[in-house]
């Protein structure tokens, strides 16, 4: 028999063992051999800037080598990869045109498609397989990974007992917002400070090393490199040293029972494992997928306090974007029951935390073990149990392409591409961006099988759903026109707080993401991000058309509203506070415009300039062009703030959408009113090469 404990942390770790990663701090010499092999294959593909900011260490994403590239370099590859990776590369050497190839900082990852398990044999013929989670809640990933029939999952055996089920108190301060960031860090830093005089740990769970830095204190041990963690860890378990301890990226694998771990600071949404995982969830952002793993990373982050009946331990969430995903309903399906109903018992709780002190008063109740907090614990758990068992569908998003590529691997490539053409039909129910992957892979296998004209094609649909995907050289993918909101601008309002548990969360995720529109540093992607999120924030369908791959087309920035009227915005944010609008400027923003017109015909639009100041120069024919500037951006922004606070206040009956039009209205952010805050604009001397400010004045 073959038992997996921890499935959860196996999926992971199972592809890691089918991987092969070439460092290039440990293997310098065929890191920078494979780079010069690899990199002249993205020309053409439109992500050469973005490869060498990789390359020169200024980007952190992950780009994939184009598959028609890479089957071509099987040979040399197979020379470097040899000598790199004993244990992985027998994997990997049969078949590595089957594999993705991925370029990150430092890093170049050969990745199979799905880990080829019954190349093991102990694996594929024992007799009985036995996979054991405690934090599972969704087993497509486990079934997808491990080559299992639905069948398997959807009889799995569950526990309905609460025995086991440690007790945590969840606090989300966040769902408060009298309560200032900096001030819950400080009155957690110092009740670490007096838990660990009492010989109980704390520890705090970071996303990355970076974000350390925020518990920069004498109080916190933070332990840069992987030995001294681990040495850090064994001492908090027996106790030698109970100095609160604050790791980056360790959400498995760490036992802290009982006194080890009776405070747990989650801070921060975890990030993914491996470049595998970052680039996937990049590509599938609208997935239950990328969702379902989150929930996971979330729950074993969670669970490292409480490991079992009997144990116990305060936990508190901070981070704006973990505080927003916890909110969000539609990802709490993806957690187990009784996260889901200590989570609920949390929220609860957390909604009378409008103090620090009332805070860490909370906290001690829990460590102390309060009998009116450990029976409120109790009878919450027990009514909040309600498991909902996800069924698992042969049509599973990654079913399905674990059935694709079994079809492949069996010499059956043209079965293989119907069933992943066929889900990417328009007409499917599946995510658009699944239909985009599900596209590329098919691609993928058709230029495997020598069908190069049709995996061209296949690419350049995949493209046209997700430009985030490969472009093909010479593929000519178009550009695919949105159809705009479905309904009114309240309806898209209501949509996205309605996504939302404790819809606070959202207005503190909503004003960070605005902020580059109010910070002189922003860069002018930054800037264009915020000005996007502020349209889908009005309840506009909003896009950024000029953000792909070069050559660019399109405005930076396009506001959809209803009744078919349009924003088409050209951003200049990087001008001075002097700058000033230049026939150059005003030519992008027509170009712009005359791409709109081809690619929304029927629609009306204003077409926009954002600048420091609504100035332009006498030689620009402005015409109908209007302008914002930033005393009028930071308006929209503040009264949008303040509508959707109100908004949030309003009784759930069958006034409220007609009630929420009359806040957009109070607050002048409908699209009539929103004309109504252009700013005119200002004419000054266009003297090319000439400083405006040493212009001789008219007196």
């Amino acid at each position: 028999a073959i038992i997996l404990d921890d499935a959860h942390v196996e999926l992971a770790a199972l592809r890691d063992s089918f991987t092969i990663n070439v460092s290039g701090s440990t293997n310098k010499e065929e890191y920078n051999r494979l780079i010069s092999l690899l990199a002249p294959t993205f020309k053409g593909t439109r992500r050469e800037g973005t490869l060498a900011d990789i390359l020169e260490g200024k980007e952190y994403s992950t780009l994939e080598v184009p598959y028609w590239e890479w089957t071509t370099l099987a040979e040399p590859i197979a020379t470097i990869l040899r000598s790199v990776d004993n244990i992985a590369w027998p994997f990997l050497r049969d078949d590595l045109s089957s594999c993705h190839c991925f370029i990150g900082r430092n890093n170049v990852s050969i990745v199979p498609i799905f880990p080829t398990v019954d190349s093991l044999p102990s694996f594929a013929n024992a007799p009985r397989r036995v996979f054991m989670s405690a934090t599972l809640a969704d087993d497509t990933a486990l079934a997808a990974t491990f080559g299992l029939p639905p069948a398997v999952i959807n009889e799995a055996i569950t526990s309905k007992s609460l025995a086991s089920i440690g007790e945590r108190m969840i606090l989300i301060p966040g769902f408060h917002n009298n309560l200032a960031d900096g001030d819950i860090r400080t009155a957690i830093a110092d009740l670490a400070d007096e838990l660990s005089a009492k010989n109980l740990g704390v520890v705090i769970l970071v996303p990355s090393t970076l974000a350390l830095e925020k518990w920069n204190t004498d109080i916190i041990r933070r332990p840069g490199k992987p030995d001294k963690a681990e040495t850090s860890i064994g001492d908090l378990q027996s106790g030698f040293d109970r100095t609160p301890l604050a790791l980056a990226n360790r959400y498995d694998g760490i036992d802290l029972a009982g006194d080890a771990c009776r405070l747990l600071i989650m801070d921060g949404l975890p990030q993914g494992r491996n470049a595998y995982e970052s680039y996937r969830a990049s590509i599938l952002l609208d997935s239950g997928e990328s969702t379902a793993s989150m929930a996971q990373r979330i729950e074993q982050g969670l669970g490292r306090g409480s490991r079992g009946g009997g144990d116990w331990c305060a936990v508190v969430v901070l981070g704006d974007d973990l505080v927003e995903w916890i909110s969000k309903k539609a990802n709490w399906r993806y957690m187990t029951a009784s996260t889901r109903a200590q989570i609920g018992i949390g929220e609860k709780t957390s909604r009378e935390l409008t103090t620090c002190e009332i805070l860490i008063d909370a906290i001690k109740q829990c460590i102390t073990r309060d009998q009116g907090w450990v029976e409120f614990h109790q009878e919450q758990l027990v009514d909040g149990m309600e498991a909902e068992r996800v069924t698992l569908a042969s049509d599973s998003p990654m079913i399905l392409e674990r059935k694709a590529f079994e079809c492949y691997r069996k010499g059956n490539p043209s079965k293989a591409i119907r069933i992943l053409e066929e889900a990417g039909h328009p007409d499917s129910s599946y995510s658009k961006s699944y239909k985009a992957w599900f596209l590329q892979m098919a691609g993928r296998y058709a230029w495997s099988s020598n069908d190069k004209n049709r995996a061209i094609e296949l690419q350049r649909s995949a493209f046209s759903l997700n430009r985030n995907l490969l472009y093909p050289q010479n593929s000519g993918a178009t550009y695919t026109a949105l159809s705009g909101p479905l309904a009114d601008q309240s309806h898209g309002i209501l949509s996205t707080l309605d996504l939302y548990n404790r819809p606070i969360a959202y207005i503190q995720k909503l004003t960070n993401s605005l902020k580059p529109l109010s910070d002189p540093n922003a860069s002018s992607r930054q800037y264009e991000a915020a000005l996007a999120e502020l349209g889908e924030a009005l309840g506009f369908v909003s896009e950024r058309p000029d953000s792909g791959p070069r050559p660019r087309n399109g405005p930076d920035v396009l506001w959809l509203a209803p009744n078919l009227e349009a924003f088409v915005i050209e951003a200049k944010s990087g001008k001075r506070s002097a700058g000033h609008l230049t026939r150059d400027d005003h030519g992008q923003l027509l170009q712009s415009v005359e791409w709109f017109r081809v690619n929304y015909p029927d629609w009306a639009h204003d077409r926009v300039v954002v600048l420091p100041n609504a100035v332009a120069t006498d030689s620009v024919v402005l015409g109908d062009t209007k302008a914002w500037n930033s005393i009028a951006i930071h308006s929209i922004v503040d009264d949008l703030i303040g509508a959707i606070r109100e908004i949030i206040q309003l009784p759930h009956n069958l006034r409220r959408q007609a009630d929420t039009v009359t806040v957009l209205q109070q607050y002048r952010l409908t699209p009539i009113h929103l004309r109504e805050r252009f700013i005119p604009f200002s004419i000054t001397v266009d003297r090319a090469g000439e400083r405006l400010d040493l212009l001789p004045r008219e007196d």
